[in-house]
């Protein structure tokens, strides 16, 4: 049987077309906006995943609205590709509801 048989998945792996078509359009989905990508890329690769960052770091840093970066930070969230947490952090105030941190997700 041949990749491009039906059947056939990603690296070879046996799984129906539509569930190859689903995990195309989840990750098209998670990572086709530019925005998003960035947002992304900017979650993983932070100095320190163990602490995450806020909503409001990541729209300062990428220079969009607070609400736009948590958008993406929501859909990122949901779709796995980052973690939430609403741990307070040390130092932190400790008046009002923790702010949400996000990281990459745990190995």
């Amino acid at each position: 049987m041949s990749r491009g048989d039906v059947g056939v998945g990603p690296a070879g792996s046996s799984g129906s077309s539509g569930s190859f078509t689903a995990t195309v359009s989840a990750i098209t989905d998670a990572f086709g906006d530019p925005t998003r990508r960035r947002v992304y890329l900017l979650v993983r690769e932070q100095p320190d995943p163990t602490l995450g960052l806020t909503a409001g770091q990541v729209a300062d840093h990428i220079g969009v609205h607070p609400n736009v970066a948590r958008h993406h930070l929501d859909k990122l969230a949901a779709g796995g590709y980052v973690e939430v947490s609403t741990a307070r952090v040390a130092g932190a105030s400790t008046a009002g509801r923790p702010s949400k941190r996000y990281r990459p997700p745990a190995a």
